[in-house]
């Protein structure tokens, strides 16, 4: 069964209520057709659905392959069409302050949405990696993500925001490695760092509390991670993929029908290996 609506143009539409199985096997008999076909003008009303504007929707509708999949991405990204409740947002905000980054603390109300770069990078140390992963800490070495910094000799200092489950061993891996400077900076390399650590939020079993506590830090993260200049972590997993959707912006001044690319992904490395491609939705 399902109930008719109607759009704010005055278009109907059928609408159908179903589970997670039923909305991937719906897509694969039905939608998974229509996205492909190009030139299509479905597309490009799937487009302007998501806020794009005309000459957007008209590149979009002649994209092929996987740049329609950061395209729509992009899109999502500006459109703020993933909010959080304002009550989580208050908890991620205050997670945020509470861990004294130099960032305007009225900007962290932005949410998701895609706007202002914040003048930070961050790193997202992994753990469990089989090839690189210290035999004593069982995470990749902090040095792994510092390698893949553009050196900054006689430029001011880089601000580094550090997401990891064991932060006091990863400021006696930097006090290992680096030159203490003056406010609490240290040189490495060729170039000097001021790191900002994540709060380890407390490991106290599967109540209700913990479970939000460490769903608020993994939202910071997010927040943090898609508003950073440069970001480098894991983006094969869900969450990483979701950061690395978050961090595609259009180019100023949109190429037409696939003479240049019409979006960027800001910069973004993993700390082994090469970049996955993107992930295509539903197959």
């Amino acid at each position: 069964r399902h109930a008719v609506c109607e759009n704010d143009n005055g278009r109907q539409s059928k609408v159908f209520v179903m589970g997670g199985g039923e909305t991937r096997d719906y897509f694969e008999k039905h939608f998974k057709g229509l996205m492909l076909q190009r030139p299509s003008p479905v597309a490009r009303d799937w487009a302007l659905r998501l806020r794009a504007m005309g000459k957007e929707a008209d590149v979009f509708a002649q994209l092929n392959g996987e740049q329609i999949w950061d395209f729509l991405g992009a899109l999502v990204a500006r459109s703020n069409l993933l909010q959080f409740q304002p009550w989580i947002l208050a908890d991620v905000a205050s997670y945020i302050k509470e861990s004294q980054l130099p960032v305007d603390a009225t900007d962290i109300w932005n949410g998701v949405k895609s706007g202002r770069t914040w003048d930070l990078d961050a790193i997202q140390i992994e753990s469990g990696n089989e090839l690189l992963h210290d035999a004593e800490t069982n995470r990749i070495p902090l040095q792994y993500y510092l390698d893949r910094f553009e050196c900054t000799d006689g430029k001011p200092p880089k601000r580094v925001y550090i997401a990891t489950s064991d932060p006091e061993g990863v400021k006696e891996e930097i006090s290992t490695i680096g030159q203490k400077c003056p406010k609490g900076q240290y040189r490495i390399g060729c170039s000097t760092y001021g790191f900002y650590f994540n709060r380890v939020p407390p490991n106290d079993g599967t109540s209700c509390d913990a479970f939000y506590s460490r769903f608020i830090v993994d939202i910071a993260h997010f927040i943090i991670f898609s508003r950073v200049r440069t970001f480098i972590g894991n983006v094969h997993s869900d969450w990483g993929r979701l950061i690395r959707i978050f961090r595609l912006r259009f180019i100023i001044g949109l190429g037409c029908h696939g003479e240049k690319s019409p979006f960027t992904l800001t910069d973004t490395k993993v700390a082994v290996g090469v970049m996955p491609p993107a992930r295509v939705p539903g197959w």
